[in-house]
This record gives C-alpha cells, structure tokens and sequence, in this order.
C-alpha cells in the first residue's frame, strides 16, 4: 500500500508535537525541581549545632552561606538560624565578628535581622550582647551587630546597656 503525502506529513507533525511536547514536559519539570531544590540545607544547620563553640573557618563559612534570602519563608529553618547565630555569637564572637565581616553585604543585612527579633524567650540578647562587646573585631562589623542585639534587647523588655 502506498501512502499518500498528506498521511505522511499529518505523521510527521504529530511525531513532532509528542517530541516538543514531552521535551516540555522535562523542561516544566526541571524548572519545578530547581525551585524546589532552594538552599535551606539543613544538614549544615545540624553540623553547626554539634560544633557550636569550636566552629572553624569552613563550618562559618557553610553556615553564614545557608542564610540566604530564599529561605525567609521557611518559618522551622529560619528559627534554627537564629537560635545559631545567637548561641554561635555568645560561644566564639570574635570568630563570628570575623567571618561576618567578610560576608556580601545582603547575607549581613538577614544576619542582623535574625539577631534584631530574637526567635523565642531563651535566647539572651543581653547576654549575647556582653559577649560581643569587649571581643576585638573590625569596627563597623561589631557596631552594627550590637546595635542589632540592642534592638532585640528592647524587643525582649531586657536592658541592654552600651
């Protein structure tokens, strides 16, 4: 049997159509995982919490990286985040003053935000702040991180005296 040209074009363009539409099916999904896949990681929040205290260069460095913008709407990661960077600040502030002070100026400004509004009722911004005062650290870094702990000083109805 012979088939005639029309039958043969109409296959070929539905072949097409299924080749365009499964290649935009992968696309949709692949656009669907990589926003998903935002970088909330977890696994560095539990790797700074075994080393809070005796954190190095590379584990700040892992979590300061974890704090990103992305993350703000998830409500559990971001109160891990700041119950960390207040027990972290109060164990070892010259490192945290350090390693802050080399951060982009975007991941500083979230930083200080968390240690603005303290998550819950334990953690001490009075505390945190006697910590930090009197530890060596660039200037401008140390100021703006204790007038954030001031702010969370008066957030918490605790005095926090300069």
């Amino acid at each position: 049997m012979r088939r005639r040209a029309g039958e043969q074009n109409c296959g070929l363009r539905i072949a097409r159509i299924v080749i365009h539409s499964a290649f935009g099916v992968l696309c949709f999904t692949a656009c669907l995982i990589s926003q998903e896949q935002v970088r909330c990681d977890t696994d560095i929040l539990n790797a700074t919490e075994k080393h809070i205290g005796r954190l190095g260069d590379s584990e700040w460095a892992a979590f300061f990286a974890a704090i990103n913008a992305e993350c703000k709407g998830n409500v559990g990661f971001m109160g891990w985040v700041n119950d960390l960077l207040f027990r972290s600040l109060e164990s070892q502030p010259a490192q945290f003053m350090d390693a802050f002070d080399h951060l982009p100026r975007i991941t500083q400004r979230l930083i200080l935000d968390e240690l603005s509004a303290p998550g819950h009722p334990g953690l001490d911004a009075a505390r945190t702040y006697d910590a930090a005062r009197d530890v060596p650290a660039p200037a401008a870094s140390k100021q703006r991180i204790l007038q954030a702990l001031t702010k969370a000083g008066c957030r918490c109805g605790e005095e926090v005296v300069e």
